[in-house]
């Protein structure tokens, strides 16, 4: 599970006339790197949009994946020539579950690569949506088709230290390699692959 904590108000506890004029400028500068999706009034529609705009990679990790607009929209980018790569939750642990196959036997069909992700976890709940390496969807839903009733967020994250954690996670993934990933621009929060510090800045947070 990834979870990204978007810490908009600055950071620093200093009250002078410096720190007071150049704090509304980088919560700007970060607010315009952050987005978020709110369902079920967005629907699908943010993210297969996202897909059809892919030029060159598409990268999704996903714990359920059955919905046929997103697949097809996948297919369709792999039929454009984008290198479009799919990391499917397996099971638990190395016990198979049947939930991804009919995905997984559609998408490898319409030259979309697709693996199964690392047993080495109890289970891959992590749902991001990685486009051309510039920005990463990270998201509560499952692209399952409950869009209309469920109700779930997204955050689209542009910040180039974070897409950058997220693509590394997946190629790890891909390649079945254990490793601790980066927590990008300081808020991203993994599990189990948690730091530390990441994981006292979460709770932090939650505290407020």
């Amino acid at each position: 599970m990834l979870v990204a904590v978007a810490l908009l108000s600055g950071c620093g506890g200093s009250s002078s006339a410096a720190a007071n004029v150049t704090r509304p400028r980088a919560r700007a500068v970060v607010a315009s790197q952050l987005s978020l999706v709110v369902e079920p009034r967005a629907g699908v529609r943010p993210f297969t949009a996202r897909i059809a705009s892919a030029d060159h990679r598409v990268d999704l990790t996903m714990y359920e994946l059955s919905d046929p607009t997103v697949e097809r929209a996948l297919a369709a980018a792999a039929a454009r020539g984008v290198d479009a790569r799919v990391a499917l939750n397996g099971g638990y642990y190395s016990a198979r579950c049947p939930y991804n196959d009919a995905a997984y036997a559609y998408l490898s069909a319409h030259h979309v690569h697709v693996r199964y992700t690392p047993t080495f976890f109890a289970l891959t709940h992590q749902k991001t949506l990685t486009v051309d390496g510039d920005v990463s969807a990270i998201m509560t839903l499952n692209f399952d088709g409950r869009y209309a009733s469920m109700p779930d967020y997204a955050t689209l994250d542009r910040r180039s230290a974070d897409v950058r954690a997220i693509d590394d996670a997946f190629d790890d993934d891909w390649a079945d390699r254990r490793d601790t990933p980066s927590d990008g621009s300081g808020d991203l929060v993994w599990s189990p692959r948690w730091r530390a510090p990441t994981h006292r800045a979460l709770l932090e947070f939650l505290a407020g």
